[in-house]
């Protein structure tokens, strides 16, 4: 069932994985086993779903929202980081630097436009689509067969 309706359905299970797993890959010890990042995520996407939506998931659906949730939730860490990373490196915080913001900014906008920023950018698209299918994918089926409520029968 991959319809329009189910998409939007789980769309905020997504964001809930996405979340779960973008503070998880912030955390300083954790970040250093990734891997958790994706199990969590998973984990809480398909919980969201089951208890939220009361229906029935199936294994593709699980498959889908552990690899959305794990691969939108590392692209935001990576993004939150990179951010946080220039505040503190620039110590932005401090009026004497605010002068600094501009140039910062400016060196970004050419930055955007060089092709090694843009080869980087992809590598780093790439590589985070890999790993979200061969763990968040995996993780989102477990966490359906663990979290779903069996039919009696």
């Amino acid at each position: 069932m991959n319809t329009e309706a189910s998409k939007a359905k789980h769309k905020s299970a997504v964001y809930v994985g996405a979340g779960v797993t973008a503070v998880v890959a912030l955390l300083p010890r954790i970040s250093d086993f990734f891997v958790v990042a994706f199990v969590l995520g998973a984990f809480a996407a398909v919980w969201f779903a089951i208890r939220r939506a009361k229906e029935l998931l199936s294994v593709s659906d699980a498959a889908q929202l552990g690899f959305l949730s794990g691969f939108y939730g590392l692209l935001a860490a990576s993004a939150i980081y990179d951010v946080v990373w220039k505040f503190f490196h620039y110590e932005l915080w401090q009026i004497k630097n605010a002068d600094r913001l501009l140039s910062i900014f400016a060196g970004m906008v050419h930055d955007a436009f060089s092709p090694s920023a843009w080869l980087l950018l992809t590598v780093q698209i790439i590589i985070c689509a890999i790993l979200a299918g061969s763990v968040g994918a995996p993780s989102g089926i477990l966490a359906v067969k663990l979290f779903q409520r069996r039919n009696p029968m």
